[in-house]
């Protein structure tokens, strides 16, 4: 399991290059310490595993960093707790 700060050294690409199993092993600490460009690097497969904890975790500048066909990729619960 990846640190935080192992999370964060990856940047973009190496997010971006996660697996599914890769990246719901990461925590809801982990999944909020990445940066826009870092969730935004999420595939739109992948970002459909992050829980609704991690997603109702991340900030509003990650949430703007999502583009429609992410925002269109994740569940009805997950886009529930986006607006609370």
């Amino acid at each position: 399991v990846l640190s935080t700060g192992q999370a964060q050294a990856l940047g973009a690409a190496g997010v971006g290059a996660l697996s599914s199993d890769q990246l719901r092993a990461l925590s809801t600490a982990d999944i909020a310490a990445l940066t826009t460009a870092e969730i935004a690097a999420i595939s739109t497969d992948n970002i459909s595993t992050l829980t609704t904890s991690e997603i109702k975790a991340l900030t509003t500048a990650q949430i703007a960093g999502l583009d429609t066909a992410h925002v269109q990729a994740l569940g009805t619960a997950q886009v529930a707790v986006l607006s609370t």
